[in-house]
């Protein structure tokens, strides 16, 4: 008797570990956040010197970029938004965007020099919240 009990339970977790893990890998995808960067704006500001004392060692220019994230997925989310200087990688943060939801974000970093660049955004990594 105690041997059949046994086996019922056994049977019965792994079959409810087993359907657990089949519904989990089903809704998923339905449920991920889906994230997109759309209306593209970068303010280069002035250029600013870097002194050390008295004397100048540098320039620098901080860039502010301005766009919108857009979630048309059913749960909100993190996503990373990287952020390019003529193609190379110079900073990256996290925004949050609720479900359904389109938001104007803002994030300012710094260009070591005072020429001339292309700027761009992409997204990074996005996950559930």
């Amino acid at each position: 008797m105690v041997v059949k009990i046994v086996i019922v339970i056994s049977v019965t977790l792994v079959l409810g570990v087993g359907a657990w893990s089949l519904v989990a890998s089903v809704t998923a995808p339905i449920l991920e956040p889906k994230v997109k960067i759309t209306e593209m704006h970068f303010s280069p500001g002035s250029c600013q010197g870097e002194y050390f004392l008295f004397w100048r060692t540098g320039e620098h220019r901080m860039v502010q970029a301005t766009f919108s994230l857009s979630n048309t997925g059913l749960s909100a989310g993190e996503a990373a938004v990287v952020f390019t200087v003529d193609g190379a990688k110079i900073d990256q943060a996290d925004f949050f965007i609720g479900a359904g939801q389109a938001e104007v974000k803002t994030w300012q970093f710094t260009v070591g020099d005072c020429a001339g660049h292309e700027y761009g955004a992409y997204l990074g990594d996005v996950r559930q919240k």
